[in-house]
């Protein structure tokens, strides 16, 4: 042992510096691929891992989102419909709704010549309801009547409006300048069939 330390003392100083400078070298090159080496890869995995959990979390948080929204948008359809419902009788009051508007002409002053229900003319989830009309008035009296018809709760349309001067009761109806409108009234019944089965159907996928 003091042969050797006899010989580590001749050694030059720089020498043993540079052998202390090799010593440290080695053991930090042997700390990095024993320890820290492992151990950075080991963190790159983790932080990988951590971003995939991240944008997995986005994904789903933005999958709740959409899922909520289309609730929202489903729930106000729905009641979009309700309120539409209410203004489309169901097949017991097509017949009150009608007397309903032959009660009107009639309050209007107008003589009813023809009131004639046609067939149902079916939609997605309701049917039109057609009455070819013709009254027999004057001008106010018509206009009066379609004003009243439009207030009515349920929808009820006046189309294909054709009136003319009403010659045949004579000097009386020249004088008063009664018209003869012919129009339709279209109203609009609700059929719960057709709206069952498609509230059924299961929603389509939506595109991206």
């Amino acid at each position: 042992m003091d042969a050797f330390f006899d010989r580590f003392a001749r050694i030059p100083i720089l020498q043993k510096i540079l052998a202390m400078v090799l010593i440290c070298f080695l053991v930090a090159i042997a700390f990095y691929f024993m320890s820290y080496s492992p151990q950075k890869d080991e963190i790159e995995r983790i932080n990988n891992n951590i971003a995939q959990l991240e944008k997995n979390l986005e994904e789903k948080k933005q999958m709740v989102g959409d899922l909520a929204q289309y609730k929202r948008d489903v729930e106000k359809l729905n009641q979009d419909l309700q309120r539409a419902l209410k203004l489309l009788p169901n097949k017991a009051e097509i017949p009150s709704l009608l007397q309903k508007i032959s009660s009107l002409a009639q309050k209007a002053g107008l003589e009813i010549m023809s009131f004639q229900p046609t067939p149902e003319i079916p939609q997605d989830f309701y049917a039109k309801v057609p009455v070819q009309l013709k009254i027999r008035g004057t001008f106010s009296e018509v206009t009066n009547f379609f004003d009243a018809v439009s207030k009515l709760s349920r929808i009820v349309n006046i189309s294909g409006i054709g009136m003319k001067l009403d010659l045949t009761g004579g000097k009386d109806a020249a004088n008063k300048k009664l018209l003869t409108t012919q129009c339709t009234a279209t109203t609009f019944r609700f059929i719960p069939q057709a709206a069952d089965a498609a509230a059924s159907e299961p929603p389509k996928p939506q595109g991206k």
